[in-house]
């Protein structure tokens, strides 16, 4: 008899493990599940000023934000002091790993390491999303 109710017991509280993981917590509890993407923003920093980084990075993020249409966890290397490109692009790296999506921002394409680790998350199958050329950029591109 002990054995049988050690194991109701025990089925029981697996049940409520398995509501718990599930979402069903009960009257009170939010019906809405939120999505969360990790996103690695890959932009020059090298040699950019801190408030053109901030700019641009913050103009990413809300262009992610309505494309996406979810909420969005930005990892980026724009907070780290970097000796030189190679602890930029191991670094970058590693948080490519842990993120969802890479999105390549702004003048990407005129930089070195930026057009590096687009060709190694390509070759590594990673999701990616570019920002499209415009005409204002090919313009200043094309004179650089």
């Amino acid at each position: 008899m002990d054995l049988q109710v050690g194991a109701k017991s025990a089925i029981r509280r697996t049940d409520r493990k398995i509501n718990r993981i599930q979402g069903n917590y009960g009257a009170g509890a939010p019906k809405e599940i939120v999505i969360m993407k990790k996103i690695f923003i890959c932009q020059p920093i090298i040699g950019e000023s801190s408030e053109k980084i901030s700019s641009e990075k913050s103009r990413a993020e809300n262009k992610l934000k309505e494309l996406l249409n979810c909420e969005i966890l930005v990892l980026d290397t724009s907070c780290y002091k970097f000796n030189n490109a190679l602890d930029l692009i191991g670094e970058s790296i590693r948080l490519i790993a842990e993120s969802d999506i890479v999105f390549f921002s702004g003048k990407w394409r005129k930089n070195k390491e930026c057009r590096w680790i687009n060709m190694l998350v390509r070759d590594y199958g990673c999701e990616i999303m570019e920002e499209l050329w415009d005409e204002e950029f090919i313009k200043e591109w094309k004179s650089s």
